[in-house]
């Protein structure tokens, strides 16, 4: 009994993971090469692009439906031999960095077996951020979108959920390891570098001057955990009550059929008087 309860909570944290989307995240594509006209990744930048996954895969698991959204390019020249099963767009813009960052991100998170769609959704170019976000704030699937884009336009978007955030300077030009986590029904936003070198956490002083008014990415997930955990309590309360009133009621009417018997063989032992 208190298995299938157990499971029945877990169903319904699931249920309500999955009903709409939870959470936005926004990342840059991979770092620029030297050549202006060069629409490739930098080596760098092909590094950062296939390590991206170790990030997300600390906060992804098999309770999140992941959906991964890149600009599509216009191919002039191929970049990579690895990609297969893609074509390209021509009304899109040459660069092809957004959509190899995310190539290599869907192709190591499929390989730990996430949920999540098996291919990346192309259909919006940049100059199309309206067009995107209407799409994914219509997928009653997914719980987690992830967008790979345009550094300006990664700044717009968040925005658009009534976010005060200044602009992307160019001072910060070189900055490829910034992430940025919305939290949609609060329409919060959380932030954090991912050093793929040394796999860890760490943004530079330039990026915390610009955002340490926004906490980070990995206090949302703190207080998740405390309100799965409140959610958890509450129904095991109600489980115990439901538990501890059923026994009451049984009780009480064994007690009830015991007294009916008893009053009932105390009258089959009467003598009737004539």
């Amino acid at each position: 009994m208190f298995y299938i309860f157990v499971k029945l909570i877990y169903l319904l944290i699931i249920f309500n993971n999955v009903f709409g989307l939870e959470r936005l995240w926004l990342i840059r594509h991979c770092d620029k090469p030297k050549g202006i006209s060069n629409p490739c990744c930098s080596e760098l930048g092909y590094h950062r692009a296939k390590s991206w996954h170790l990030y997300f895969t600390k906060y992804f698991n098999q309770n999140n439906i992941i959906e991964i959204y890149s600009s599509n390019y216009n191919e002039k020249k191929t970049c990579s031999i690895d990609i297969i099963g893609y074509k390209s767009e021509h009304s899109c813009q040459k660069s092809q960095r957004m959509f190899l960052t995310a190539y290599y991100i869907q192709e190591k998170m499929q390989k730990n077996k996430l949920n999540m769609n098996k291919k990346i959704n192309l259909k919006y170019c940049v100059g199309e951020k309206n067009k995107l976000l209407d799409t994914i704030l219509n997928n009653k699937y997914a719980t987690d979108s992830l967008i790979v884009w345009e550094h300006t336009e990664i700044i717009k978007i968040i925005k658009d959920f009534g976010i005060k955030i200044t602009k992307w300077h160019n001072k910060r030009i070189n900055e490829y390891n910034i992430v940025f986590l919305i939290d949609i029904k609060k329409k919060q936003l959380y932030y954090d570098c991912f050093d793929f070198i040394n796999n860890k956490t760490s943004c530079s002083k330039n990026v915390n001057l610009w955002l340490n008014k926004y906490p980070i990415v990995d206090l949302y997930y703190t207080n998740m955990q405390q309100i799965n955990l409140l959610v958890t309590s509450y129904y095991l309360y109600i489980f115990f009550s439901i538990i501890y009133t059923l026994i009451i009621c049984i009780t009480y009417c064994i007690y009830s059929i015991i007294r009916v018997r008893i009053r009932t063989s105390r009258r089959q032992n009467y003598i009737e008087i004539k």
